[in-house]
């Protein structure tokens, strides 16, 4: 056999890793392709190709040839190139080839005089000179509001003099104490602040300053491993019914089991003590060039009720150092706090006991660090400014119109837009083979670094009216913050950086940041359809584009020379850069590396085609969001072996393990056998948890809670649902990005595949397309059937969407299997097993079901009865207040003897009420047989002359025996004044009787004869 090497020459393969050998042996010749870098064989050229860009993805990206003699122009170098010879002709620079060329270093002499002899280029050049030189002729002007600052404050005044009036009627001392501070400023007096502070802290008994929060260093629990569970069940337990936010996150994350890393509080105040008061602080004088714009004037209009109403402050929120809990200070008139604000408003200024702040420290790492620069400073003012800048962040969200490419803080899905949008270019750019660099950049401890003045200056110059101008220079003017840490605190000064955790900080803050976005070449960036993109920003967050390196490095210097100057740098450290550079030659695209871009004069660092790189919590490769692995198994297996009751677990399911994944499952990407295995998966272990068999109804776990499930998200259908309402919602926005990011091949392509995974659940897949999917399938299955009359009430199902403390985890179990069929009857245990006796073994001839064991069988007529009288007892207890009630009364008719349950007397009237207990199905037949029982005219005349009353009412409580309501029984118990706790109470009464009636049918062991 014969054999030899041949160069492969084709534009697929890399020459230097592709062998090919021919031979000849009894079968007839073979051609075989052979990895020089593995040496492993392949069929075809193709194969090869893949085989070497999939394993070896290094070696192949270096096979790539980029290097051209003479590269094309593109449409970005053209723009950037004439706009400079515009900006040059206007100031009548000389020699413009040569002056150009020191612009485009990677272009001949030759090459630009070619351009510029270009017909359109010389248009574009002329096109570009005549807009300057309009735009210089033309006075920019800020408009000057047509209504002057007096007629603002009367307006003010007037809102004031309104509410002294509606307090006037008022006799408490609250009301008469601000009534005082508000004819003091009618009266243009000063504002007293001794008086507001002791009027607002009078409103509250106990006002204590917050100690802040504690980290342990050590492990929590010590002793025996019996002890350390007792102790971990009690921790987890107390932590529950207090915080079940912090409760999951100890069980999630086991922080009760890390020992964490923390620095002493000198070196921790030390440091954060330099960062805050290192800068120059706010100006003394406000500009005297200020002109208002009409567009923002109504942001410092008088606070109305409605307002206060809406702002109202999170109850889960931290107080203040002046201790005034948000729950406290949201049960406050709302009268009160209308006046209170609109005195800020007059004023224009925060007392300084109000402005004074806390600031706490979060560790950004979960193990913690000894560097205090590892902390992330949390500030918490008091509840009272809280509450009113909230009012006016969504004054200034809705008036003031943010850059487009800034995302944060806005009522939009900020997050997902620039995510849709830079997957959008990377698809795009990998498709076409079109060139792109993008810079990824991090803004050192922005929020704690900016300077106060460069605040100012932004209000000033987007036209802010005065008075808020004002109110925000005195702010943050001697602004003071008490750090806490580790049970120790310290008074410090704040002279730049704004509050983190203040409702208005972040707003503020991207106004400041904007110039850096202004700033930025317009000509350079990355065309989508017909609109440029050349940044996106959620916050300090930031990613630039542009289809040249010398544009990206360019729009990087400016970007960074802007936020400078408000006293903002780029993280070189955290920053990182991407090119893409396609050979046409060879139709693949390049991660290119070696010619790093540069932010202050320091290199950034280079992404290759094995990194994986973090971009608003979602991972991304050169080609976009990558294909998401979930691994969702820890957290379940954290679960079971947490000290938590199963209701427990199932509502840290829904509430915290399947939220923590899905804007990670929605926003990358997924392919439906990795959601189907992760359905698989929750599905496993939530029947282990319910100790149900492997055949209960899948539809069960997933149907909604009003429909007799438990509501579990099925990730098959849910993920694309979330994804496509998502993608839809973005690309209908009015922005014109994302208009065009929405036709583009990516997002059409997802959307299509979305749809076709929620073929399923009809043509228009909707939430309620997906929850009315899951109850007709829970419906249609043998053991559901039974449930399809809890969606008439929520009563019905109340026990199982709440935590209620008085449901043991035993008893929520055996709820579940009575509700699912999974009790194991004869006819239960005989599924599959068509010879197996089904007889009841109490000697009944009937077939041993579920319901005739709890139903008719003779071993349960004494748990049957328990359960009637346990349910009778619940509703005398429950209507004695506002009934004369009467039980166990025997009602002798010419029809015979009737014994009601209850007889309810009422001033004239008497309601007459019987129990019953029914099977599930034809719940409502029963129900109409048991009124019409009493519903007799004989009965009706005995009634009326014993209990002396001229009307008579029927009511009927029926209810099936796995707990599920009647709908017109359940409606007519509330007419008669039975509460809701009541109700549910009857319900889980019900179902436990049930279970003890099972429980009795397994151990008497008599035999009807």
């Amino acid at each position: 056999m014969s054999n030899y090497n041949e160069t492969n020459t084709s534009g697929g393969d890399n020459p230097r890793m592709a062998t090919q050998t021919t031979g000849s042996l009894s079968s007839g010749p073979i051609n075989q392709h052979t990895c020089e870098l593995c040496c492993r064989t392949f069929g075809t050229r193709a194969g090869l190709g893949q085989h070497v860009r999939k394993t070896h993805p290094i070696e192949s990206n270096q096979s790539i040839n980029v290097e051209r003699k003479k590269r094309r122009w593109s449409p970005e170098e053209i723009r950037r190139m004439a706009n400079m010879e515009a900006q040059a002709t206007i100031n009548n620079i000389k020699h413009l080839t040569q002056y150009l060329a020191t612009y485009l270093p990677q272009r001949t002499l030759n090459a630009i005089k070619g351009r510029r002899r270009d017909a359109e280029y010389k248009e574009l050049v002329t096109g570009i000179i005549a807009n300057l030189r309009s735009n210089s002729s033309t006075q920019q002007t800020n408009q000057v509001c047509n209504e002057s600052e007096m007629s603002q404050r009367s307006k003010i005044l007037q809102s004031i003099r309104e509410s002294v009036r509606d307090l006037r009627s008022r006799r408490n001392k609250y009301a008469k104490a601000l009534q005082e501070l508000g004819e003091a400023a009618l009266c243009g007096k000063m504002l007293n602040e001794e008086q507001l502070i002791h009027c607002i802290k009078s409103m509250f008994n106990t006002a204590k300053c917050p100690k802040g929060p504690r980290f342990r260093k050590t492990a929590t629990h010590s002793g025996t491993n019996k002890q350390q569970r007792q102790q971990r069940y009690a921790r987890v337990q107390k932590l529950y019914k207090m915080n079940r936010k912090v409760a999951a996150k100890m069980v999630l994350e086991e922080t009760d089991k890390i020992q964490i890393k923390l620095p002493d509080h000198d070196p921790m105040f030390k440091f954060w003590e330099s960062e805050f008061k290192e800068g120059e602080g706010m100006p003394e004088r406000m500009p005297k060039d200020l002109k208002e714009s009409p567009d923002l004037k109504a942001i410092w209009d008088p606070v109305t009720e409605e307002e206060v109403r809406k702002a109202k402050v999170a109850n889960n929120t931290a107080a203040g150092p002046d201790g005034i809990q948000p729950k406290s200070w949201n049960r406050i008139s709302l009268k009160y706090k209308t006046l209170i604000y609109n005195l800020l408003l007059y004023y224009e200024k925060v007392p300084h006991k109000l402005k004074v702040s806390r600031t706490v420290f979060i560790p950004k790492k979960k193990d913690g660090s000894s560097d205090p620069g590892e902390f992330r400073p949390l500030t918490i003012c008091s509840v009272v400014l809280r509450g009113f800048n909230k009012i006016l962040v969504q004054r200034l969200v809705s008036l003031y119109k943010y850059d487009e490419r800034q995302t944060a803080y806005l009522p939009i899905d900020g997050v997902g837009t620039n995510i849709h949008v830079l997957a959008a270019i990377l698809n795009d750019s990998n498709t076409k083979l079109s060139e792109l660099h993008v810079a990824l950049l991090d803004i050192t401890k922005a929020f704690n670094r900016l300077h106060h003045t460069s605040i100012i200056k932004s209000l000033v110059g987007k036209g802010f009216p005065y008075g808020f101008i004002t109110f925000i220079r005195r702010m943050y003017t001697g602004l003071q913050t008490m750090m806490q840490f580790e049970g120790h605190c310290k008074m410090t000064q704040v002279n730049r950086g704004v509050y983190q955790g203040d409702p208005l900080s972040g707003p503020i803050f991207l106004l400041a940041i904007e110039k850096g976005l202004q700033a930025l070449d317009k000509e350079v960036g990355y065309d989508i359809g017909d609109v440029r993109v050349n940044a996106g920003a959620y916050a300090d967050d930031t990613d630039l584009v542009a289809g040249t390196r010398l544009g990206l490095q360019d729009n990087i210097n400016r970007f960074s020379s802007t936020i400078k100057q408000v006293g903002l740098e780029v993280n070189p450290r955290k920053s990182m850069t991407l090119s893409l550079v396609p050979s046409g030659k060879e139709k693949k695209m390049k991660v290119e590396t070696g010619k790093p871009f540069r932010a202050n004069d320091v290199p950034l660092k280079e992404l290759s085609i094995n990194d994986f790189w973090r971009y608003l919590g979602i991972s991304y490769t050169n080609e976009g969001p990558e294909r998401l692995s979930l691994t969702i198994e820890q957290d379940l297996e954290r679960l079971t072996k947490a000290p938590l009751k199963p209701q427990q677990r199932i509502h840290m399911l829904n509430a915290y393990v399947i939220p923590k994944y899905q804007d990670k499952l929605v926003l990358s990407k997924t392919t439906a056998k990795g959601l189907k295995r992760t359905d698989r998966q929750i599905r496993q272990y939530v029947r282990r948890w319910l100790k149900l068999p492997h055949d209960v109804p899948i539809a069960y776990l997933h149907a909604p809670v009003k429909s007799g499930g438990l509501n579990i998200p099925c990730l098959q259908y849910w993920i694309p649902l979330l994804r496509v309402n998502r993608v839809n919602k973005i690309t209908e926005s009015q922005r014109s990005v994302l208009a065009a990011v929405g036709k583009t091949a990516l997002l059409t392509s997802t959307v299509y595949k979305c749809n076709q995974s929620l073929a399923t659940l009809g043509g228009n897949p909707t939430m309620l397309a997906y929850r009315t999917y899951w109850e007709k399938e829970l419906y249609a299955k043998v053991d559901g059937k039974d449930l399809q009359n809890a969606r008439d009430d929520k009563a019905s199902t109340r026990w199982n969407g709440m935590l209620h403390s008085d449901i043991s985890g035993e008893d929520y179990l055996n709820y579940h299997k009575l509700r699912t069929n999974s009790v194991p009857t004869k006819v239960r245990t005989a599924r599959g097993r068509p010879q197996k006796e089904t007889s009841c073994r109490g000697g009944c001839k009937s077939t041993e079901t579920l319901q005739h064991v709890v139903q008719q069988c003779h071993r349960t007529h004494g748990g049957r009865t328990l359960r009637h009288d346990r349910i009778v007892g619940l509703l005398q207890h429950e209507l004695r207040r506002d009934y004369n009630v009467l039980a166990k009364q025997e009602l002798k008719t010419g029809i015979g003897l009737r014994k009601p349950d209850l007889v309810l007397i009422k001033d004239d009237t008497a309601h007459i009420v019987d129990v019953q207990v029914a099977r599930c199905s034809k719940l409502n037949e029963s129900h109409v047989r048991k009124r019409s029982k009493y519903d007799k005219k004989e009965i009706e005349v005995e009634v009326k002359s014993r209990y002396r009353v001229s009307k008579v009412m029927y009511e009927a409580c029926t209810i099936s025996y796995k707990g599920i309501w009647d709908k017109q029984s359940v409606m007519s118990m509330r007419r008669l004044g039975v509460s809701e706790y009541c109700l549910f109470k009857i319900v889980t009464s019900t179902l436990r009787g049930t279970w003890l009636c099972w429980k009795r049918f397994n151990m008497i062991t008599s035999v009807r004869s």
